[in-house]
């Protein structure tokens, strides 16, 4: 047997996380009526200005299913 969507979906968020060495993300796969939902979140710190002066924590925290697919269309 192959693999599910979701499985497929869960490893393709998962290596571009890996890709741009995000770390310790959480990543929720799963499938509903309409299709899969994904959640990733995760933290990570960014330079605001030049030469690291100063820092931020940027909170990425997203959710895509197929119903907020269609509402961008």
């Amino acid at each position: 047997a192959g693999k599910t969507p979701a499985v497929i979906t869960k490893e393709k968020i998962e290596g571009m996380l890996k890709a741009n060495e995000i770390e310790n993300p959480l990543v929720v796969v799963k499938m509903s009526p309409a299709g899969v939902q994904a959640t990733v979140k995760y933290s990570v710190e960014v330079s605001i200005l030049p030469f690291g002066i100063y820092k931020r924590m940027y909170e990425f925290d997203y959710t895509e299913s197929p119903s907020t697919l269609m509402t961008k269309q």
